[in-house]
Formats: structure tokens, C-alpha cells, sequence
């Protein structure tokens, strides 16, 4: 039975990953340090980050000049809480692209 559960939690954790790495909505988790432990191919393209490059960095190191977007990591973080937020450079004939920080 031991094999067939974790079987069942492989396959769950793989379906998982799929949808977080399709989704079109930027995805950015941190753990409760507030260091960057996710960030899925959506909000690469959105923030022009590489994954790679900033996993395992403090939120502000990740987004200095944006002092409001750490502000309000600071307050998920606190209360737990996921936001989401639109990226401003959106134009109006562009989708809006959204993130969620979670």
C-alpha cells in the first residue's frame, strides 16, 4: 500500500507542476522569510526574470526598485495571505497580465 500512495502523491505533485508552468497568470511563492521559492514561466516573461537567478533571493533583492510590491509582500507574508496584482506596463491591446504572490 505504501508504493500505491506515494504513486498517487508523485503523480499529484507532477500534475501540480504542469499547471502552475501553464498557467498564464505569473505565479511567485516565498517561503515565510520572504525568500523566492518559486517562480513559474508566466511571471518570468512578465517581470523579464530567469527563474534560476532569482530563487533563493530575498523578495526586495528581487524587485528593489519596486518598493510598494515589497511592501505588500511584507503584509502577505504577515497575515499569510496570497496577492495579486497587475503589471502596469500592460498596454491596452495586451491581455492583462496578471501575477499572484503567494
Amino acid at each position: 500500500m505504501h508504493q500505491l500512495e506515494k504513486a498517487r502523491a508523485d503523480e499529484t505533485e507532477a500534475l501540480a507542476s504542469d499547471i502552475i508552468r501553464s498557467m498564464t497568470t505569473g505565479l511567485v511563492s516565498l517561503d515565510p522569510l520572504g525568500t523566492v521559492v518559486l517562480v513559474n514561466p508566466a511571471a518570468e516573461r512578465i517581470f523579464g526574470l530567469e527563474a534560476a537567478k532569482v530563487l533563493k533571493l530575498p523578495f526586495a533583492e528581487v524587485f528593489p526598485g519596486s518598493p510598494a510590491l515589497v511592501a505588500r509582500a511584507d503584509e502577505a507574508l504577515e497575515h499569510t495571505a496570497p496577492i495579486t496584482f497587475v503589471d502596469r506596463r500592460s498596454t491596452r491591446s495586451q491581455a492583462v497580465r496578471r501575477c499572484t504572490l503567494v
